[in-house]
């Protein structure tokens, strides 16, 4: 594993010791999912939760954990509460690229393209400078077969970066596929 055994005892030890904290249980959810510890990796998972309910972020490691398990009607409950948050953090942060991003990453994963293309373009607008939030909407065009807007995607992302290949073979793909 990524983990050498006595660096992640380590890493274990001196999380234990600040396991009143919900970020210490989704490290150690992270670090036993590393390592292949699935189910030691939930129950950190949960504690995380269960410290600190209002905190984004571990009910997706949680979901994507179960979802691996076969159990999607708990992992899609869980993506439900964390767009939730996190569409209670984007009122609060309303100028977070990154946080409309998320938000449009779950959207999409739970069936909801048009709240997913509203939240990928506000990302887009608040940082045009990032690939990820250009392409993630790209994406979702290409998925939607709206062929003008993803091929402005796609030239958009080949003139930020030219030498991208994987940005030139989407452009390529667009372009054969779109009528």
């Amino acid at each position: 594993h990524s983990f050498p055994t006595r660096r992640s005892a380590d890493l274990r030890t001196g999380l234990e010791a600040d396991n009143d904290q919900a970020g210490a249980h989704m490290t150690l959810g992270l670090l036993e999912n590393a390592l292949g510890n699935t189910q030691a990796a939930i129950k950190e998972y949960r504690t995380a939760i269960r410290l600190d309910p209002a905190v984004a972020g571990p009910r997706s490691n949680l979901a994507r954990e179960l979802d691996q398990l076969g159990r999607a009607d708990e992992a899609k409950r869980l993506q439900t509460e964390e767009a939730e948050l996190i569409r209670r953090d984007t009122r609060l942060l309303p100028e977070n690229a990154f946080l409309h991003y998320r938000l449009g990453l779950l959207e999409y994963l739970l069936g909801h393209e048009a709240e997913a293309e509203q939240s990928l373009k506000e990302a887009a607008r608040l940082d045009p400078e990032s690939t990820d939030f250009l392409l993630a909407l790209t994406l979702l065009y290409e998925k939607q077969q709206r062929w003008p807007e993803a091929l402005r995607g796609a030239r958009r992302l080949t003139d930020m970066q030219p030498d991208n290949p994987t940005f030139q073979q989407i452009l390529r793909n667009f372009q054969h596929a779109s009528p």
